[in-house]
């Protein structure tokens, strides 16, 4: 009987090999213009929820634009007084479509000026109610079970306050705060999370000089618990927000260049990043998709025209994972951006004269760890072979899938489980992000037992590193000639 190592001694030459890994930028399933009158034509809010609402200005009137998934328009409203109107932005729910702007009261003396609209539709385009108030500006809405909250800015001539109104479903005004200081302060945007409310916009009252991001928090009723801004020495101009369960992300500009900042609900800034060329960049609205983080705006720094859309992935903790443009030899500028169904939507402007929605396709990259060279991995119908295989994929389900055992020569690996626990060599994963598997094996050698005399045992596959039992039957053979056989060793 002989105990032995399951395991082979080899001379190996390595080689350096890797996986090339690519960018998984977004892919454009889908682009489409609009015109509402001719002249100039902007768009400034979206929302997408199984419908797409786009709104902005079309020659000085306010409008509201209802698409299908597909582009397919189902709805135009339009909302036309003596001046200037515009819708800024918009939330829809299952029934009704809620729209903050600005409409216009004519002066004797000063011509028209700005009111402060606030507004309720239904998926036919009929106005429910309208709140208007003099003088202000209009630019963010969010909506709650049982709340419209809307803010902007109150005053004229860069005299102005940053304004909060809350109304019920209703329409009844429940609430109307300003956020007033020694200079110029506005509102730009607002997310609810749980019973609180956050706004960004800027300040030229507090701060570290000139203009600085603002940051809000209220409760329901109003009552401020708490302000703070971001800045430097510079001017900070905070533009969009997106709020979860943990934190607060922030989208704007500082001078010509892309800020981003995140912090916790507290106000505490987590990380603060800045991007930029040598040209004028702007960031104007900001999503969370899974684990990352979209921006939305425009470059003159790069792309294809004096301005192009600008697209930026950020993880959550702040590193840049791509920048993507898109644009013609226009000026292309993103203004509104969000996510539905596995998909990221921006709508802006063509020249100030068409209105563009893109409908574009996330990717991600799966990256899938194998212990050899000789290994193949399939997913989402595409092989290849190596010790580490990259998937550049859209974002959905796929099925993934490794050898159960791999044979070469006389050892083998026997798949054990995935580095996430899964332990089917055949699987779906859903790709949301990202992502980097190991498929974990056993290693096997293959232990020969012969011999001419007696019978042996302990022939078979072992794993690597464990102990093999291998035994011939008879040590001593009798010839039946006067001689006989002893074993002695193996």
């Amino acid at each position: 009987m002989r105990k032995m190592r399951a395991g082979i001694l080899l001379l190996v030459l390595l080689i350096a090999t890797g996986v090339v890994y690519v960018d998984a930028l977004p892919t454009v399933e889908w682009h489409k213009n609009y015109m509402i009158f001719p002249g100039l034509n902007a768009a400034y809010g979206l929302f997408v929820r199984n419908k797409i609402f786009v709104v902005g200005t079309s020659s000085d009137t306010a409008y509201l634009l209802g698409l299908e998934l597909n582009g397919k328009m189902f709805l135009t409203m339009i909302y036309e007084q003596k001046g200037p109107d515009v819708f800024n932005d918009v939330y829809a729910t299952g029934d009704y479509i809620y729209m903050v702007g600005r409409t216009s009261v004519k002066d004797i003396i000063l011509g028209y000026m700005p009111k402060f609209l606030i507004m309720k539709i239904d998926y036919e385009g009929k106005i429910l109610w309208s709140v208007s108030k003099s003088y202000g500006y209009g630019y963010g809405i969010c909506v709650t079970r049982d709340r419209v909250i809307a803010v902007g800015a109150s005053g004229i001539f860069l005299a102005y306050d940053g304004w909060l109104i809350i109304c019920d479903h209703s329409g009844n005004v429940l609430v109307d705060v300003k956020w007033k200081g020694d200079y110029a302060d506005l509102f730009s945007d607002v997310a609810c999370s749980g019973n609180y409310i956050y706004v960004v916009g800027c300040t030229n009252s507090y701060g570290n000089g000139g203009y600085d991001i603002l940051l809000v928090k209220y409760d329901m009723n109003g009552n401020m618990i708490w302000n703070k801004t971001y800045g430097g020495a510079g001017n900070e101009i905070g533009e969009g927000i997106y709020v979860d369960r943990s934190s607060i992300y922030i989208v704007g500009y500082e001078g010509d260049d892309v800020i981003v900042l995140a912090c916790d609900l507290d106000g505490n800034l987590k990380w603060m990043r800045k991007w930029g060329g040598s040209g004028d960049d702007y960031g104007m609205d900001i999503v969370r998709c899974g684990d990352s983080i979209y921006v939305a705006g425009c470059t003159s720094s790069y792309g294809a025209g004096s301005f192009d859309v600008l697209l930026l992935r950020y993880t959550l903790d702040g590193d840049l994972k791509w920048y993507f443009t898109w644009g013609t030899s226009s000026s292309e500028r993103g203004y509104g951006i969000a996510y539905c169904l596995k998909k990221l939507y921006v709508v802006g402007s063509i020249d100030t004269s068409k209105i563009f929605v893109l409908c574009m396709d996330i990717s991600h990259n799966l990256t899938v760890n194998l212990p050899t060279k000789d290994f193949w991995c399939m997913a989402g119908g595409i092989n290849k072979t190596g010790k580490k295989v990259a998937f550049n994929l859209i974002e959905g389900s796929y099925q993934v899938k490794v050898p159960e055992i791999l044979s070469l020569d006389d050892e083998r690996y026997v798949f054990n489980e995935w580095s996430d626990g899964e332990t089917d060599a055949t699987r779906t994963i859903e790709l949301e992000d990202d992502l980097d598997l190991t498929a974990e094996y056993t290693r096997q050698f293959y232990v020969r037992v012969a011999s001419p005399y007696g019978t042996t045992s302990g022939e078979g596959w072992y794993d690597e590193g464990s102990t093999a039992t291998i035994s011939v039957s008879s040590t001593t053979v009798d010839q039946g000639n006067y001689t006989k056989r002893i074993f002695l060793g193996w």
